[in-house]
């Protein structure tokens, strides 16, 4: 998710080596080494030759950096055919982007059937035309899109948008602020 930048750069002379004085806990060399998993941290400082003071202490920043929301539970009114709920959400900018300038995509993913469409864009701003393309595409096949399910950004809540979803009698659905887990199924698309 992020670009680092390293250099390599070689010693003129050989590198000097500080070991700790004295006998550390275990949570010490837990939290030197990047909060490993204590077993791991406990080998290599065995491996080294390393003495250590072995504690139970739980580690609380690792408890709260590695916390997840809990799920919401089950739905009642799950689809029951293709069309009845599509997920959709827009991922970018990317970092680099492709050879034709396409720096956005945006996924359209059926409930019922879990198909997917990516379509690929420049600008966020392209969303409304994609929406439409999808929508052709899926009347082509014969279904019908009866509801779509899409977070509260400017490129899905606007007039455009809410224009063609009038237009055709689409039901759109916008889900909570801050909520992603709402249009799960689309976030996880983002992340495949």
């Amino acid at each position: 998710m992020y670009q680092l930048v390293m250099k390599v750069i070689l010693p003129q002379s050989p590198a000097q080596v500080y070991v700790a004085s004295r006998v550390e806990k275990l949570q010490v060399w837990h939290e030197r080494l990047g909060h490993q998993n204590k077993q791991y941290v406990e080998k290599y400082l065995k491996k080294h030759g390393i003495a250590y003071a072995k504690d139970n202490q739980i580690c609380e920043a690792c408890i709260l950096g590695k916390q997840h929301r809990l799920s919401f539970g089950s739905r009642t009114n799950a689809a029951m055919k293709p069309g009845d709920l599509i997920h959709a959400d827009v991922c970018g900018p990317m970092q680099e982007g492709s050879f034709k300038g396409y720096r956005y995509f945006v996924n359209f993913k059926d409930e019922f059937s879990k198909y997917r469409c990516v379509y690929f864009m420049k600008e966020k701003s392209e969303v409304a035309e994609k929406l439409k393309y999808f929508l052709a595409a899926v009347k082509t096949v014969g279904h019908t899109v009866k509801e779509l399910l899409t977070d509260g950004g400017g490129e899905f809540d606007n007039k455009e948008v809410k224009h063609i979803t009038q237009q055709i009698g689409l039901n759109h659905r916008i889900s909570m602020p801050y909520s992603p887990e709402q249009n799960g199924a689309a976030e996880r698309e983002n992340r495949t």
